[in-house]
């Protein structure tokens, strides 16, 4: 699997952090993000689409989600058999009330 730096609770330090920049005082939103993380360790994460969540209908929210994902820093590539490959991931991305 991929790794974002720090691991996941750095992963999930990063999220709680981020969203809390959207929070709102009357709505909350649960998406998820599948990315694609690519096998060099120079690409960012490449491609991000919204996983289909009927819980995630705001499009502020599904905004202001990948937004987030694009300001996330290098992650480092999954490995199979001890080789570096491309690999997909879902970031589960909540945003809690105020």
């Amino acid at each position: 699997m991929p790794e974002f730096p720090g691991g996941e609770q750095a992963l999930l330090h990063y999220l709680a952090e981020q969203t809390s920049v959207y929070a709102s005082s009357h709505e909350q939103e649960y998406l998820r993000v599948r990315v694609i993380v690519e096998k060099d360790l120079m690409d960012k994460i490449r491609d991000k689409f919204l996983d289909r969540n009927p819980l995630g209908k705001n499009p502020f929210f599904r905004k202001a989600a990948l937004e987030i994902i694009q300001k996330m820093p290098k992650w480092k590539p999954g490995l199979k058999d001890g080789k570096v490959v491309r690999s997909y991931y879902t970031i589960p991305i909540m945003f809690k009330l105020k």
